[in-house]
């Protein structure tokens, strides 16, 4: 069992403790796997113990593990089975699967997956999986790349920048606006015209879209 092997191949591993304080270690099926034995399952056209046996000598790290099995409770093969697979796929719960779901998009907003997800942009061609075998100095400069390419094709405003704790939370800010303000004092000084001029069309357009806010929001109460 080659853990530090796992860890580069970004394989979650997962374990199970029995009432014995015994502990299995396991890793989960790839989607294609999982549909396959789903499938067999289902159809049951292999004799269940056949498909379960195939399943934990895919999934347990320490093999050795199956050979006691013959001495434990006759469920416990099928429990560690059912495990695997209500982990390796899609849940048929709604609730479980948004949950997932909801965490998958947190881990997506990493820097990491970020990186990824502008040099994909740019570079068609890179699968996700090509980039993480890749030297962070090489990733580096596909980054820097990736920036120029999407700038000229107008995708990204301005360069990227690891922003600072400070600003994120004023960028935080940035994003709550004081809708009564607004409406009382008209846009913000620096939107303002000068003096004596009258304001611009697309400076009256964002300042009826403000009080049109504010009216749904008065509706609503």
């Amino acid at each position: 069992m080659d853990i530090l092997q796992l860890a580069q191949n970004k394989e979650r591993v997962f374990r199970i403790t029995f009432p014995n304080g015994e502990v299995v270690l396991f890793k989960l099926l790839c989607w294609q796997d999982f549909k396959a034995f789903q499938n067999a399952l289902d159809k049951q056209i292999i004799p269940r113990d056949v498909v379960v046996d195939r399943l934990l000598r895919r999934c347990i790290l320490d093999l050795s593990v199956l050979e006691t099995f013959d001495t434990k409770p006759a469920g416990i093969p099928y429990t560690i089975a059912e495990l695997v697979m209500a982990l390796s796929g899609p849940s048929p719960n709604p609730d479980l699967f948004n949950e997932v779901l909801e965490v998958a998009r947190k881990q997506a907003t990493t820097v990491e997956n970020q990186i990824v997800v502008l040099i994909c942009k740019a570079f068609p061609a890179y699968k996700p999986e090509d980039l993480m075998a890749m030297k962070w100095s090489e990733v580096v400069i596909r980054l820097a790349q990736a920036e120029q390419i999407l700038i000229s094709r107008n995708e990204l405003q301005e360069p990227i920048k690891m922003l600072t704790k400070a600003e994120l939370e004023h960028a935080e800010k940035a994003k709550t606006l004081d809708i009564d303000k607004l409406v009382h004092e008209g846009l913000p000084r620096e939107q303002e015209t000068e003096r004596g001029r009258e304001a611009s069309p697309q400076q009256q357009r964002q300042l009826e879209s403000v009080k049109a806010l504010k009216r749904r929001q008065r509706e609503m109460r």
